[in-house]
């Protein structure tokens, strides 16, 4: 299993194969379909100073409320993968969640060295 602390590198990226097995440590953000397209309004905005953190090497967890709780949610929902590129150009470098993403989506999270991240079960 490979130790990862956020904020995460392009090195850790680049070291990265699929199938490998992750800890992640440090801070990880929550998004779900909800908020995710506001903070891309806000990216294409040029405004994103009113924000308390840093994009760059952030890992966020596209997720879902309910009476359980917070938990991962399907991150092929329009909502949600549609922030990815804009996410990804920002410098989030990992989005984390469940099921698949279009062949487009990939495209993009290889463009910015980023990646998706699938939750278990």
């Amino acid at each position: 299993m490979k130790k990862i602390q956020t904020p995460i590198s392009d090195d850790v990226i680049n070291d990265l194969k699929v199938g490998d097995k992750i800890s992640l440590s440090g801070l990880m953000y929550c998004g779900r379909d909800a908020v995710l397209p506001k903070l891309v309004k806000s990216i294409e905005n040029g405004d994103t100073d009113k924000y308390p953190f840093d994009f760059n090497g952030m890992a966020i967890m596209h997720t879902a409320f309910s009476v359980a709780g917070i938990a991962p949610t399907t991150s092929n929902k329009a909502e949600i993968e549609s922030s990815i590129p804009t996410l990804s150009q920002a410098g989030v470098k990992f989005h984390i969640g469940k099921g698949s993403l279009s062949d487009e989506t990939k495209e993009s999270l290889n463009k910015y060295n980023s990646v998706f991240i699938i939750t278990p079960p």
